[in-house]
């Protein structure tokens, strides 16, 4: 893992993480997955370099960053109340 790619990453799913509901069947973590390793790949982050940043598996990443941001977005809703 590189710093580089750590950053990228991050600020990738700062930026395109906006899920509305669960993504039961991985599609959105597989859209989400191709979208990012193509723009790693024009800021010249390789795949390799990008998926060991994931831990390995980029798809299981981008799932499990889907499923953080719906559940932070119910807490923050169920906090706010009616």
């Amino acid at each position: 893992m590189t710093n580089r790619a750590a950053k990228f990453l991050e600020q990738w799913v700062s930026q395109h993480m906006t899920p509305l509901s669960y993504d039961e069947d991985d599609t959105e973590a597989k859209g989400s997955a191709r979208m990012c390793l193509a723009d790693a790949e024009r800021k010249g982050i390789s795949q390799t370099e990008l998926k060991d940043t994931a831990g390995g598996a980029l798809e299981a990443f981008m799932a499990r960053e889907i499923r953080k941001a719906v559940d932070e977005e119910a807490r923050r809703l169920a906090e706010k109340g009616p």
